[in-house]
């Protein structure tokens, strides 16, 4: 789970009601007790989580990868429901498909954790919180699963690639295909996102 800190860019939480609300934790099975903890202490020990007070409280979701990997992630309905919507816009598969037409060179990347590189704002902080078996927790970073979570990190990707958004690749979230009509703009088109 390695990841960076985008530099500029703060997730904030604006709630039409600011009344706490309290969900318990999903129970689990005791054998899975030691992978949530593991996981619980590599989230807290890279920061992107930590130790909470808050009123609030969201239950905890463990996803298991097709590899055995634990992802966790939470589960936000109360905190969505009670959230302004941010109105910034994903691209449109239509408009995406158009821009690819006459290119014959693709390449992919997907940046690592990328929701994580994103902090929440110090202040918002307490409405990310989550229930475990093993206590409170809040995220420092953006997890995925808020409803404004795609909107803010869209915004952040295109401040960096905007300019080159359509023409010589595609932004969609933490997905980046960059496109080209031959291999010599392709190299080109590469080299700021190396």
């Amino acid at each position: 789970m390695d990841c960076g800190k985008a530099k500029g860019f703060v997730h904030r939480i604006h709630l039409s009601g600011t009344k706490p609300f309290r969900l318990p934790y999903r129970r689990l099975s005791p054998s899975h007790y030691e992978k949530l903890r593991e996981a619980l202490d590599e989230m807290e020990e890279r920061e992107m989580i930590r130790k909470s007070t808050s009123e609030h409280a969201s239950p905890l979701v463990m996803v298991w990868k097709k590899n055995g990997d634990l992802r966790l992630s939470t589960d936000f309905r109360w905190l969505n429901m009670r959230t302004v919507k941010d109105a910034h816009p994903l691209p449109h598969q239509v408009d995406a498909l158009a821009a690819l037409g006459g290119n014959a060179f693709f390449s992919t990347m997907d940046l690592t954790s990328g929701y994580y590189n994103v902090e929440v704002h110090e202040q918002d902080k307490k409405f990310t919180a989550f229930t475990s078996p093993f206590g409170l927790y809040e995220y420092n970073r953006l997890p995925q699963g808020l409803c404004n979570s795609p909107a803010t990190f869209m915004r952040m990707m295109m401040s960096i690639f905007g300019d080159q958004n359509f023409l010589s690749l595609l932004c969609y979230l933490d997905d980046v295909l960059v496109f080209a009509p031959d291999e010599k703009l392709a190299l080109q088109s590469s080299g700021p996102i190396s």
